[in-house]
């Protein structure tokens, strides 16, 4: 729940800085700092920086499907260095932690904030994880079939009634 007080923190200073952005709104008043200080109570300097680095990313990216906020996160620079996005012999890969930490964390969002359901977003959480596996953890592959694969319940189209005779 540390996302809820950073957003409150920002949601003040952002008040105070209209014209920034919620990144340059952290980076202006280095908001990392004290949390990454407050993390690090629990001893662990290294999974401190992870946990505020998780926090921070996640109030800067957009609201919205976890698909397309995941997508948005593969193209994000600052997401690509949370999900260890790298080059090996001419493919770009992530890493399968850091992924399905960030798809927790935007879906727990999403069901604080009353946008989804828990039993939904713990759907969808399962939903890119499996597509991250299937895809083998390319980010390029798992950016692409993350729209790709977009199920869209389109309504078909209902028969019409026959119309009664009319008898004249």
């Amino acid at each position: 729940m540390a996302w809820a007080h950073v957003e409150a923190v920002i949601d003040l200073v952002a008040d105070l800085e209209p014209t920034m952005s919620r990144a340059q709104v952290i980076e202006h008043w280095e908001l990392a700092l004290p949390l990454v200080a407050a993390f690090s109570e629990d001893g662990d300097p290294y999974a401190a920086q992870e946990r505020a680095a998780l926090v921070l990313l996640g109030v800067t990216l957009p609201e919205g499907p976890l698909r397309e906020v995941m997508k948005l996160a593969i193209e994000d620079p600052r997401a690509r260095v949370f999900l260890g996005v790298h080059e090996a012999s001419g493919v770009r890969w992530l890493s399968k932690e850091r992924f399905e930490e960030l798809a927790r964390f935007v879906s727990d969002r999403e069901a604080v904030e009353g946008r989804a359901s828990v039993a939904l977003t713990d759907r969808q959480v399962d939903d890119v994880a499996k597509l991250a596996a299937k895809e083998g953890y390319r980010a390029d592959a798992i950016a692409k079939a993350l729209v790709a694969d977009v199920k869209l319940e389109a309504k078909k189209p209902e028969k019409a009634a026959p119309s009664p005779s009319v008898k004249r």
